[in-house]
């Protein structure tokens, strides 16, 4: 086998390598969902991207695998939207103010929820 057909051998095996790779990576099974509307117990490994509410309520699982994580993100308009979570939680839950774009992610640690959030102001 000459030079040249060991080199396209090679670039063959490792573009079939990058294909298989980018398939991987696309179909990743920890890959979050991505909902626009909350369940009625939040679901692992989901990202809740909710609009402008007046009312948040969030229920969280009993367990999940360690390192999961949930996020919610709303945003509260002219009226400050209420906010409540239930669930084995540590952490803070922020009370929303009027016009404000809120932010949670909860990650599970093998006993907690672990709450971490962030309240931005929008322009009304």
């Amino acid at each position: 086998m000459g030079k040249m057909d060991l080199n396209l051998a090679l670039y063959a095996e490792c573009a079939a390598g990058v294909s298989q790779l980018k398939g991987n990576i696309a179909n990743k099974a920890d890959k979050p969902t991505v909902k626009s509307t909350m369940d009625s117990v939040a679901v692992a490994n989901t990202e809740y991207y909710l609009g402008t509410q007046t009312a948040v309520a969030i229920v969280l699982p009993a367990e999940a695998t360690q390192g999961q994580k949930i996020s919610v993100v709303f945003y509260s308009g002219a009226a400050a939207a209420t906010l409540s979570v239930t669930g084995t939680t540590i952490g803070s839950i922020p009370t929303p103010g009027v016009n404000q774009r809120v932010e949670l992610h909860l990650l599970w640690d093998g006993t907690y929820w672990a709450i971490v959030s962030n309240t931005l102001a929008v322009s009304a």
